[in-house]
């Protein structure tokens, strides 16, 4: 039987906070644990921080590229994609044109919500289909992050397929030579367009295309682009807003266990 002096292990020489006759601080296997996790933890958060800011980047820069060929597609075929907004120094026209967009965004928007709550599966697997794919590209994002894409979008795509393309179909930025027959004509090409390249499945294209006759029909009501362009940046920011936060934490709620 082993003894005591026999022991090959290690010993404990009687010195308060040593081990085998090396010094050791209190708890400092623990102090050095929490600080190997604490360079981790910002590792990774450096890591997500720099993959958001790419992402951010890469949409926020494709949708400033859509107004940039919307200027030259414009210049290039004499139609101003620019021509009914109205200058940054009326500052009463453009209050007055963006309350009248945020009022004309809420009913797309209540669509797209209450859709989430009708009891038909191919509606839910649109919206799910539309969660995924936000929640991929958007979901470590911040609020400011997400309003300047929804921004960029609102103000670019407006720019190419309602001030320029619709105009272009149409006859010209001249709306009092707009006759019904071609403006619903303008409408409903530039529309199709729009949801062609929104294409996630064919019930999106479906609403995306619905989305684009109503904004181009808002945009020939208001007779000026910034309506139908803040209708789509409010819209944008809401519906993110939407899928990210409130309807990601409803879906894992009802997830759980009751």
């Amino acid at each position: 039987m082993d003894t005591i002096d026999n022991f090959d292990g290690p010993r404990f020489h009687g010195v308060k906070g040593t081990f085998d006759g090396i010094p050791r601080k209190p708890n400092e296997g623990l102090a050095n644990s929490l600080s190997s996790l604490n360079i981790r933890l910002k590792t990774q958060r450096m890591a997500k921080e720099s993959f958001s800011g790419r992402v951010w980047l890469s949409i926020a820069g494709g949708e400033l590229l859509l107004g940039v060929l919307a200027i030259f597609l414009g210049w290039l075929t004499k139609t101003n994609p620019r021509e009914h907004i109205p200058a940054l120094e009326d500052g009463n026209a453009i209050l007055r044109w963006t309350l009248w967009g945020l009022a004309a965004a809420i009913p797309p928007i209540a669509v797209v919500v209450g859709m989430d709550y009708l009891p038909f599966g191919f509606i839910r697997s649109l919206t799910d289909r539309a969660h995924e794919m936000v929640l991929g590209f958007f979901r470590n994002l911040s609020i400011p992050q997400l309003f300047t894409i929804s921004i960029a979008a609102g103000a670019c795509e407006e720019l190419l397929f309602r001030g320029w393309l619709q105009c272009l179909l149409a006859g010209g930025t001249d709306m009092a030579m707009w006759g019904p027959w071609r403006l619903s004509i303008a409408i409903a090409i530039s529309a199709v367009i729009f949801g062609l390249c929104h294409f996630i499945s064919v019930p999106y294209f479906i609403f995306a295309t619905a989305f684009g006759v109503y904004a181009g029909a808002v945009y020939y009501w208001s007779g000026t682009l910034w309506v139908p362009i803040t209708v789509h940046t409010f819209y944008d920011t809401a519906i993110l807003l939407w899928l990210i936060r409130w309807r990601k934490k409803r879906l894992d709620n009802d997830s759980q266990p009751s």
